[in-house]
């Protein structure tokens, strides 16, 4: 499993705002770190739609409810980076 090391507040940051009652994002995890040079894993995706705002606390929640484990060294959550230019997936951060 992971540690998230996000502020309280930061945690009700609104990363995607609903329009006409649907908001849509995706969760990606890209397995890039020297952690996986020996252990190579394929990137994930998760899908999420709600009927309102999608907030970094509900990222955090599909992140435990699917039981995500990064199997590396950096176990700590920091963030979420925006890594698409619609501005809907995110890529959470982890430091160790």
């Amino acid at each position: 499993m992971f540690s998230q090391c996000i502020q309280k507040d930061e945690k009700y940051e609104v990363l995607v705002p609903a329009r006409n009652g649907v908001a849509k994002a995706v969760l990606k995890f890209k397995y890039t770190c020297y952690c996986y040079d020996n252990h190579p894993r394929q990137t994930e995706f998760i899908y999420i739609t709600r009927d309102r705002d999608i907030r970094v606390s509900d990222l955090i929640g599909i992140m435990y409810k699917t039981r995500y484990d990064p199997i590396c060294n950096h176990q700590f959550l920091e963030g979420f980076d925006r890594t698409n230019q619609h501005g809907i997936q995110f890529e959470p951060f982890f430091g160790s």
